[in-house]
C-alpha cells in the first residue's frame, strides 16, 4: 500500500495549485485494513457508475460552453472544477467483469478530458490489450516489474532500481524517481495536511 500512498504524495506535491482529490477502488478487498479510510471504496461498480454520471454531466457542460476539456473550462469560467485521481487495485480482476470492464473502458476514453484520471495496478501475469494499453499515457514500473519493464522500456528494472524507486514512462519520456520514505501513518498525515 505504501506504493500507492507514495504516488498520491507525489501528485499532491506536484498539484498544490490545482484543486484535486483521489479515491482508491480495491476490487478484491486486498487492503481491507484501509476500509475506514476516507479514500477507500470497495464497491467498484457503484463508484464507477457515479464517476460515469459525473463525467457525462461535465461533458454536457463543456459542450454547452464550447470547451474541449476541464482546463479550458476552468480557464474560461474560473469555476475550478476539481480533478480526481482514481486508483484501481487488482485491475485484472475488474477486467473479468464484463459490465464493469465496459464502463471502465468508456471512462478511460473520455474521463481525462473531464478531470478524472485513472491509475491502475496490475500484475506481470496479465498484459493489457493494445486498446487498453493505449488509454494509459503514463506507466509506472517498480523494481519487480520484470516482464512489464522488458515490454515497455526494454530492460529489467530489478537491475536498475532500488526498492524505493520506480520508473515513470510518460509517452516517450522516461524518468526515475524515489518513493516517499516514512511509515504509512506519517505519509497519511502529510497527504491529509
Amino acid at each position: 500500500m505504501r506504493l500507492f500512498w507514495s504516488y498520491i504524495l507525489l501528485l499532491k506535491i506536484k498539484l498544490t495549485k490545482i484543486n484535486h482529490d483521489f479515491i482508491i477502488l480495491d476490487t478484491n478487498g486486498e487492503y481491507k485494513k484501509y476500509e475506514n479510510s476516507q479514500y477507500y471504496y470497495s464497491n467498484v461498480k457503484e463508484e464507477l457508475m457515479k464517476i460515469k454520471t459525473l463525467a457525462d454531466s461535465r461533458l454536457d457542460l463543456f459542450n454547452k460552453n464550447n470547451c474541449q476539456d476541464i482546463f479550458e473550462y476552468n480557464e474560461k469560467y474560473k469555476e475550478n472544477l476539481d480533478i480526481k485521481f482514481i486508483y484501481i487495485i487488482n485491475f485484472e480482476s475488474l477486467k473479468k467483469q464484463e459490465e464493469v470492464s465496459n464502463i471502465l473502458l468508456y471512462l478511460l476514453q473520455i474521463a481525462s478530458n473531464c478531470g478524472y484520471y485513472f491509475i491502475v495496478h496490475y500484475s506481470d501475469n496479465e498484459q493489457l490489450s493494445s486498446i487498453e494499453d493505449s488509454l494509459f499515457s503514463l506507466k509506472i514500473l517498480g523494481k519487480n516489474s520484470l516482464e512489464l519493464g522488458e515490454y515497455y522500456i526494454g530492460i529489467n528494472p530489478v537491475n536498475y532500481l532500488y526498492d524505493d524507486e520506480a520508473f515513470f514512462l510518460y509517452r516517450d519520456e522516461l524518468f526515475r524517481y524515489s518513493l516517499a520514505k516514512g511509515t504509512d501513518e506519517e505519509i497519511g498525515k502529510i497527504i491529509n495536511y
